[in-house]
């Protein structure tokens, strides 16, 4: 049952992605014979009417065939946290734009509201922030060096971190400090957009409720009191000045006349202390004042945080979850059981697991690490019967990865041997490759086992791995933190 090209795009929220790589990484620690055992009966139910349009449908089902409601996981609670912490921001914007839009607009009958005040924080500051939000939501590449993330983000999602258990599971694995760092890193890598737009739109909505609450207070205090406003400075500036601002300002709403400050309002609100001025004349500013809030503070926010809603469903929906426990459980859960004719029809478990290095297909290249008894040609032989490559270019392991010209691979391939451990030299070439390729572009560590000699012609003793070798190097190269390093002992592909 092959997966479907065009697949119906299914959205995984980030608890349920939480949830997604957790059991994942369970599942590399437990008995793979009962991993497949447990995956082929909910495999043989999800796959029950055929194989569903997308792999993020089989995924989901798998986690919800696992955990099945109401059971808390630390997906659940993650979501949990972050809906608390929307729901905080939320109260804590209405009140304290509220508060701030109510002392602006504080006036016991002597010194007037000032205008410039009003607009300095409400609109100045509003479109400063905002300013700064739209670069945060940009490209990498254009942003350069800012952080994507404000100190209230990286609260939010050290919060949710620690509230789904993400270290305490690690933890109760027994993973290793450095697995432990590459598996944040591989989350980062894999998940990282998709969460950083789910942060920046909670942090957006609460701007939204700050802004709301300004505009309600604002009405309120206008409602139920009689303001008076005027404008003042120490600075040199004419009326006119001010006037030309104001209509610059009312540019978008220039056909309500009543919100946009006449000439004749502007000279009769300048204020000195002790000076005289017209209560209900100086009370006609506020409609421009409630424009420019609106105009300028709310309506960029809530534009924002729809865009980033927006955006952070469609990369959750983009995700292929093609990195390598999400590829072997969706090819255990399609492709690990088969009917039997002696059962009546009932399924059995495959004898071999799915090999990972069926994630490299196409024009490949292939580097022989350290002192691998195979000749080029044999290595080529050896890839493209373990991998779907159909071209294979086959060079010595580079000893600077910064002279590798990536070119056109599909994917690249490292030969080495299973009972050799692997060492930092390999990490550091790995890491130096993976700045060179796309950070989709697979890398297959393709294990072999001991030959007699180096003219054996024996396929079988090649494909003979240990499986204590295995795990050695998978937990080494979790700690890179590459979601697209894959590990292949020689199962079938």
């Amino acid at each position: 049952m092959a997966e479907q090209s065009h697949a119906r795009r299914i959205s995984l929220d980030l608890g349920e992605l939480v949830d997604l790589e957790l059991q994942l990484r369970e599942d590399r620690h437990a008995d793979p014979i009962e991993v497949r055992r447990r995956d082929e009966k909910i495999g043989a139910a999800i796959c029950a009417e055929g194989v569903p349009d997308s792999r993020a449908e089989v995924l989901l089902r798998w986690i919800e065939a696992l955990h099945p409601q109401p059971a808390s996981t630390p997906g659940r609670r993650l979501a949990a946290a972050y809906r608390l912490s929307g729901f905080v921001l939320v109260l804590i914007g209405l009140v304290s734009g509220a508060s701030a839009a109510l002392a602006l607009l504080r006036y016991d009958g002597g010194d007037p509201v000032n205008v410039i005040s009003y607009l300095a924080v409400l609109v100045g500051l509003q479109l400063l922030l905002s300013a700064l939000a739209v670069v945060t939501m940009l490209p990498q590449r254009v942003r350069g060096r800012i952080s994507p993330l404000g100190p209230l983000h990286a609260a939010l999602r050290e919060l949710g971190l620690r509230r789904a258990g993400f270290d305490a599971v690690l933890g109760r694995l027994g993973e290793s400090t450095g697995a432990d760092t590459g598996a944040l890193k591989a989350w980062s890598a894999i998940y990282g957009e998709a969460e950083r737009w789910r942060l920046l739109g909670i942090t957006q909505r609460g701007a939204v409720a700050f802004n709301a609450g300004a505009l309600a207070a604002s009405l309120y205090a206008v409602t139920v009191r009689a303001l008076a406003f005027a404008w003042s400075t120490t600075l040199d500036v004419e009326a006119a000045t001010v006037h030309r601002a104001a209509t610059y300002l009312s540019a978008p709403w220039a056909w309500a006349k009543d919100a946009v400050p006449s000439i004749e309002l502007v000279a009769a609100s300048r204020y000195y202390p002790g000076g005289q001025y017209d209560p209900a004349f100086l009370g006609d500013w506020w409609p421009f004042l409630f424009a420019s809030l609106l105009a300028y503070g709310l309506l960029p926010r809530v534009l924002l945080w729809m865009f980033a809603e927006r955006r952070g469903r469609q990369l959750a929906a983009s995700l292929e979850f093609d990195h390598g426990d999400a590829r072997a459980a969706y090819q255990r859960l399609t492709q690990g059981w088969a009917g039997d004719a002696d059962r009546g029809g009932a399924t059995t478990l495959v004898a071999a697991p799915v090999g990972v290095a069926g994630s490299v297909q196409g024009r490949c290249r292939a580097y022989l690490w350290a002192d691998v008894p195979l000749d080029h040609e044999r290595v080529a032989v050896l890839v493209k019967r373990r991998t779907r490559c159909t071209e294979v270019a086959v060079a010595d392991a580079p000893a600077d990865p910064a002279r590798v010209d990536p070119g056109r691979e599909d994917g690249y391939v490292i030969v080495a041997e299973a009972w050799e451990a692997p060492t930092r030299a390999l990490g550091r070439m790995l890491s130096g490759l993976r700045e060179r390729i796309p950070a989709t572009t697979p890398i297959v560590v393709l294990l072999v086992g001991r030959l007699s000699s180096t003219t054996s012609s024996d396929d079988e003793a090649i494909d003979r791995v240990d499986a204590s070798d295995v795990v050695v190097w998978r937990r080494h190269l979790a700690g890179l933190g590459d979601p697209y390093l894959f590990v292949d002992d020689g199962g079938s592909s």
